[in-house]
C-alpha cells in the first residue's frame, strides 16, 4: 500500500466549496466542455490514450469525475479526494488509463487546464471584487497544492524505476560472481613447453569462437582496431617479464562486438615462459546495465530539467565548482560548456548582490551552517533572473569544512508575481482608502439630505402658507414671511450648488494643464474688484511659476480662499492678502507621507482668524465657525478646496489666531 502524505490542512477553503457547488449544480456541463476544449487547445498528452473513447464517452467520464471532484471540494474532502487518487494512480487501479501513460508534461497541463476552466465562471459567480481575488487565489492554493501532491508521486514511480534499474544491476552482477564462483567463466591453461598439455574450457570457445593455444595471432585479430595495441601490450608485457595481468578490451563474433575482461598469471622460469593461466569474462551485459543506469541517470536530468532545479558543489579552498546540467542551464550556458571557477561563478551574479553572496559563503564556511539563500543573476544574453538556493556543509575526518554543496532553483517568473501581487494589494489598498473617502462624503450627503436641506424646505411650506392665508392683503407680517420664503429657498439653491460643485471635483473627464497661476489670480482679483475697492483692500501677489493643474478647479479654490479673507474680516479694518510661493521639501511640509518636492502657495490675511484647534475641522464638509446671522455661506467652500487638492495629489493646511488672521497653504507635488 502506498502511502500518501498529505497536508490536509492545505486544502481546507473558505470561499471554493460555495463556488464549486455553484459550478457543479449550474454549469457542470459547461464546465466539462471548458476543460476537454483547454485539453485539446494544450495538445495534453494524456488525450492520446483516452482517443479510444467516443466524444459522448469521453463527456460521460468527464462528468462523472468532475461531478465527484467538485463534491468534495464542496464537503472539505477533498484532501482524502488527491489522496485515494494518487494511491490507486500508483498501485495501476486507474479505470481508465494505465499508470504509465502519464508524463510529466501532463502533470503541468493538467493542473493548468483545470485552473483556468475553474476561473471560467468566477464573473457568473459573483461580481464582487474582493470575493474574485479570494477566489482567484483559492484556486490556485488548491490547483497547486495538488499538483504538488502529484508530482511528489510522479517522482516516486520514477525513484522505483530507478530502483528496479538498481535491483536488476545487482542480479546481474550477482549472477556473475555466481558463475565465478562455479566456475562459470572460461578459463584456459596454456603450457608453453608442453602444449599437448595445455587446457581450454568450452566457454573460452563461446566467448572467443576460438580455441586458445600457443598462437594468439588469430586472437589479436578479433580485437576491436582501437584496443589492438594496448591488450597486445599488457599481454607480451605478462609473457616477456612473468606476473599478472589483467586488462578489458573489445572483440569481434560474427559479425557482433563484446566486451571481454581478461585476467590472469604468466610463469616465467629463467627468463622464458613456461605456462600462463586466466580467465575470460564476457561482461556485454555489464556494460549494457551501465548503459541502462546512464540513461536513468539522464531521467534524473530530465526531472531536474522540469523543476529548474539544479545542483553544485564546491572544494573548498579549490577554485573548481561542479555544476549539473541543469545549473549551466539557469544560468543561461549550454551544460557543461565550460569549466566554472570561482570567479567565473562570481561574473555571473548579479553586481547588487555579488558582495552579499559572496559575504554569505564566508559566513557558511566559518560557522559550517548554510543559509538558504535568494539572489539575482544575470545570463549572458543579460537577461536578468532570480534564483533560490538550499546548501549543506560537508565536513572531513578533523571536522573541518571540505565541501559546499547544494541546490539552486529558478524562481524569476514566482519573483515577478509575487511583485506584481504586492502592486495589486497596494493599488487596491489605495482603492478602499478612496472608497472609504467616497462613502463618508455620501453620509455627508445623507446628513444634508435629511437635515440641512429639509430645514429651507419646512420654512417654505409654513411661510407661504401664511402667505396665501392673507392672499387679499399683505399686512407687514405677510411681507416679512414672503422675505423669509425668499431667504430660504436662496439658501436652499446655494447650498445645492455647493453640494453639486462638491461631487463633481473628482471626474476624471477633466484635464490637467500647465498653467500660470498669476494669470488665475489676476482673473480673481478682477472677480472680486468692486469689493476690494468698496471695502478699500489689497492684494499683494509675489511671482508664481507655473503648475499643472485643472484651471476651472484651482480658479474655485483660490475663489473660495480669497472670498473667505474678504468676508472675514475685521470691522473697521481694510482686509489685507498676500500671495506668495515657494518650492519645499517633503520633510519641510510636516506631512506624514509627503514625498518628493512640493510647490507651496501660501494665501495669508489680516481678518478675524480662528481658533488653532479648529484648523483641521475647517476643512471638514458643512463646518462653520462663524453664525450664519453674521456671515453668510454653506460651510462646504473649505471642503471644496481640499477635495480640489486632493484631487491634485497634493494637501492643504490652515494656520491661524483668533484676531490676528489667517494663513491658508497649499502642497502641490513639484514637476522639475
Amino acid at each position: 500500500m502506498h502511502k500518501i502524505n498529505i497536508n490536509a490542512a492545505k486544502f481546507k477553503f473558505e470561499y471554493l466549496p460555495d463556488y464549486a457547488r455553484f459550478i457543479r449544480d449550474e454549469k457542470l456541463e459547461e464546465y466539462v466542455h471548458h476543460s476537454i476544449r483547454f485539453s485539446r487547445e494544450e495538445d495534453l498528452p494524456l488525450l492520446k490514450p483516452l482517443s479510444r473513447f467516443s466524444e459522448d464517452e469521453l463527456v460521460a467520464l468527464s462528468l462523472e469525475s468532475s461531478r465527484e471532484l467538485l463534491t468534495n471540494l464542496i464537503n472539505g474532502t477533498i484532501a482524502e479526494h488527491i489522496r485515494n487518487n494518487v494511491s490507486n494512480w500508483l498501485q495501476n487501479k486507474l479505470e481508465v488509463i494505465d499508470k504509465d501513460d502519464v508524463v510529466a508534461e501532463d502533470l503541468t497541463l493538467v493542473f493548468f487546464i483545470r485552473r483556468k476552466a475553474l476561473g471560467c465562471f468566477i464573473s457568473d459567480y459573483t461580481d464582487d471584487r474582493d470575493l474574485k481575488k479570494h477566489l482567484l487565489a483559492e484556486i490556485d492554493s488548491y490547483t497547486t497544492q495538488e499538483e504538488v501532491v502529484s508530482y511528489n508521486a510522479y517522482l516516486r514511480m520514477q525513484h522505483e524505476k530507478l530502483n528496479k534499474i538498481n535491483a536488476d544491476l545487482e542480479f546481474h552482477e550477482s549472477l556473475l560472481l555466481e558463475a565465478q564462483e562455479i566456475s562459470e567463466l572460461g578459463s584456459f591453461y596454456i603450457d608453453y613447453l608442453n602444449p599437448e598439455n595445455s587446457i581450454v574450457t568450452p566457454q573460452v570457445k563461446k566467448i572467443t569462437g576460438q580455441e586458445m593455444d600457443s598462437d594468439q595471432e588469430e586472437f589479436f585479430n578479433n580485437v576491436h582496431p582501437d584496443d589492438q595495441e594496448t591488450t597486445r601490450a599488457a599481454w607480451e608485457n605478462a609473457y616477456s617479464e612473468g606476473g599478472t595481468f589483467d586488462f578489458t578490451f573489445r572483440y569481434y563474433l560474427n559479425g557482433k562486438e563484446k566486451w571481454i575482461h581478461s585476467r590472469g598469471f604468466v610463469k616465467v622460469e629463467d627468463d622464458v615462459p613456461v605456462n600462463l593461466r586466466g580467465t575470460l569474462r564476457d561482461i556485454t551485459k555489464e556494460h549494457e546495465l551501465i548503459k541502462r543506469l546512464t540513461e536513468s541517470e539522464a531521467l534524473h536530468k530530465q526531472a531536474e530539467k522540469l523543476t529548474h532545479l539544479g545542483n553544485w558543489s564546491w572544494e573548498i579552498g579549490t577554485d573548481t565548482i561542479v555544476w549539473s546540467d541543469e545549473m549551466y542551464r539557469i544560468y543561461g550556458l549550454e551544460p557543461q560548456s565550460e569549466n566554472i571557477t570561482f570567479e567565473r561563478f562570481l561574473s555571473l551574479i548579479h553586481p547588487d548582490d555579488r558582495d552579499r553572496r559572496v559575504a554569505e559563503i564566508n559566513d557558511a564556511v566559518q560557522s559550517g551552517i548554510v543559509k538558504d539563500y535568494t539572489l539575482k543573476i544575470v545570463n549572458p544574453d543579460g537577461a536578468v533572473k532570480v534564483l533560490k538556493g538550499h546548501g549543506n556543509v560537508l565536513f572531513d575526518s578533523s571536522r573541518l569544512p571540505k565541501f559546499l554543496i547544494g541546490t539552486c532553483q529558478d524562481i524569476t517568473k514566482e519573483y515577478h508575481l509575487n511583485r506584481e501581487l504586492v502592486t495589486l494589494n497596494e493599488s487596491l489598498s489605495q482603492k478602499n482608502s478612496e472608497l472609504v473617502t467616497i462613502n463618508k462624503e455620501l453620509e455627508s450627503f445623507n446628513y444634508i439630505a435629511s437635515h440641512d436641506l429639509q430645514e429651507p424646505l419646512r420654512k417654505i411650506r409654513i411661510y407661504s402658507g401664511r402667505l396665501l392665508e392673507q392672499a387679499e392683503k399683505l399686512p407687514e407680517e405677510a411681507r416679512t414671511s414672503l422675505d423669509k420664503v425668499i431667504s430660504s429657498a436662496s439658501r436652499m439653491q446655494r447650498l445645492i450648488s455647493d453640494l453639486i460643485e462638491f461631487s463633481q471635483i473628482s471626474s476624471p473627464a477633466d484635464a490637467f494643464e500647465k498653467v500660470p497661476l498669476n494669470d488665475l489670480i489676476t482673473e480673481i482679483q478682477n472677480n472680486f474688484s468692486h469689493v476690494i475697492d468698496e471695502q478699500r483692500g489689497v492684494v499683494r501677489v509675489e511671482p508664481l511659476p507655473e503648475a499643472l493643474v485643472i484651471p476651472f478647479q484651482f480658479t474655485q479654490l483660490f475663489t473660495n480662499i480669497i472670498g473667505n479673507a474678504l468676508k472675514y474680516r475685521r470691522d473697521g479694518v481694510p482686509p489685507e492678502i498676500d500671495i506668495r510661493s515657494e518650492v519645499v521639501s517633503a520633510a519641510q511640509t510636516g506631512a506624514k507621507n509627503a514625498k518628493g518636492d512640493y510647490l507651496k502657495i501660501s494665501v495669508c490675511d489680516n481678518g478675524i482668524g480662528f481658533d488653532s484647534d479648529q484648523k483641521e475641522k475647517i476643512f471638514d464638509l458643512f463646518k462653520r465657525l462663524h453664525g450664519a446671522e453674521n456671515y453668510s455661506g454653506t460651510g462646504i467652500g473649505l471642503a471644496i478646496c481640499k477635495k480640489i487638492i486632493n484631487h491634485h495629489k497634493g494637501f492643504i493646511k490652515a494656520e491661524s489666531e483668533k484676531g490676528k488672521g489667517s494663513c491658508f497653504m497649499i502642497f502641490l507635488p513639484h514637476a522639475h
